[in-house]
């Protein structure tokens, strides 16, 4: 009940793409942040010093909504702008607390916020796209990808 909640409140400020019955909901707009900050795996294993060097973006938003009729495993989550490329996978992935699987009719997110560091910003605003990867339990590869804003 309480994922329902958070999606239609998220409808307003989010955007969202579809395909193959999975809907992947993230920001709409990112800002860029100029200190230096601490990755999900970083602050799970209680560092001290930053490790995502700045300007940085954080990702706060990723939801992953599986009306397929098998279960998903996530593969990757990827933010890209330009030749820029900041790839989330394996234990990296892991970090952010998104589900290794979600079932038909569930809705997968992350609970950490992603993180990417060095982000190029140059005049005026631009568009990155956030791509979510996972595999069915029936073997079908699913690729959803998703626009952000990226202001400057």
């Amino acid at each position: 009940m309480k994922t329902l909640f958070t999606l239609i409140c998220l409808a307003f400020t989010a955007s969202s793409a579809f395909a193959g019955g999975v809907e992947l909901r993230t920001n709409g707009s990112l800002y860029p942040i100029p200190g230096n900050g601490y990755s999900c795996k970083a602050m799970n294993e209680g560092a001290t010093q930053p490790d995502v060097a700045a300007p940085y973006i954080d990702i706060s938003e990723a939801f992953i909504t599986n009306n397929t009729s098998s279960t998903i495993y996530p593969i990757s989550l990827t933010f890209t702008t330009g030749d820029y490329t900041c790839k989330y996978e394996g234990a990296r992935l892991a970090s952010t607390g998104l589900q290794r699987e979600i079932p038909p009719g569930t809705v997968g997110q992350i609970f950490c916020n992603i993180k990417c560091g060095r982000v190029p910003f140059g005049q005026g605003a631009k568009m990155g796209y956030l791509t979510f990867r996972g595999q069915t339990s029936s073997g079908k590869q699913i690729k959803v990808t998703e626009e952000i804003q990226v202001m400057n």
